[in-house]
């Protein structure tokens, strides 16, 4: 394997980083080179394709969680090495109360509205499951819908809340191009706490666990258990 890097080195993308290193509350650490979160890839070069396909177990399939029409004005820049499946998360009603509320919108239901768009979710785990190599999920900023994936894949391999709820924060570091002036509510674009405890809690109250929120969403303990152990040492 090459050398691991916690937010990967590309030219053409600032926030793609590792969903390895975290520690799990049953003694197990998640591996490096399985699973990256990133922001969009429009802008990547041929060093950057190079350097993912070569990326710790190669990465193989590329998620576009965004709206179809966003992934085709900005279409991922890889090359065709690489299998890209488009599954938008967002629902209608993210989107109506996102325009009808900007100033007052809370993120964080906004998350609760992303998990209720079940079919999503199902479609992409199942892809996840079946993808060889090293899988990328992305959004636009890599926050919100690619957060919320980031979430139920470290919560189903038991990694504890503090640590999910720090993956998600670092957004803001690396993501300088996520502050838009023109935000009614520029705090939408900050990847508060605040806002993934909101999902976070909304699987607790309604479900219990993750693992009982992906099986309500129709995916099967073989799929669930595929991700577990290709993540897992």
């Amino acid at each position: 394997m090459n050398k691991i890097f916690v937010r990967l080195p590309l030219e053409g993308a600032e926030n793609v980083r590792e969903l390895g290193g975290y520690p799990t509350n049953d003694g197990k650490v998640t591996k490096f080179g399985v699973f990256l979160r990133g922001s969009y890839l429009s802008s990547l070069t041929k060093n950057d394709n190079d350097f993912l396909y070569n990326y710790g177990d190669g990465v193989r399939t590329v998620i576009d969680l965004r709206s179809e029409d966003k992934s085709f004005e900005n279409p991922d820049a890889v090359d065709n090495r690489f299998t890209v499946k488009n599954v938008s998360l967002l629902t209608d009603k993210f989107n109506e109360n996102l325009v009808l509320e900007k100033k007052n919108f809370n993120m964080g239901d906004g998350y609760i509205y992303i998990l209720q768009n079940t079919k999503a979710i199902k479609e992409i785990f199942d892809i996840i499951a079946e993808s060889k190599g090293c899988t990328l999920i992305h959004c636009t900023a890599g926050k919100d819908r690619t957060g919320i994936i980031s979430m139920l894949i470290l919560g189903i391999c038991n990694v504890s809340s503090k640590d999910i709820i720090a993956n998600y924060k670092i957004t803001d570091e690396y993501f300088s191009a996520l502050i838009d002036p023109e935000l009614g509510n520029p705090d939408l674009a900050l990847s508060k706490p605040e806002y993934i405890k909101c999902a976070m809690k909304y699987i607790e109250d309604n479900f219990g666990t993750y693992y009982d929120y992906l099986k309500s969403c129709g995916i099967s303990d073989e799929t669930i258990n595929k991700i577990k152990n290709k993540f897992l040492d």
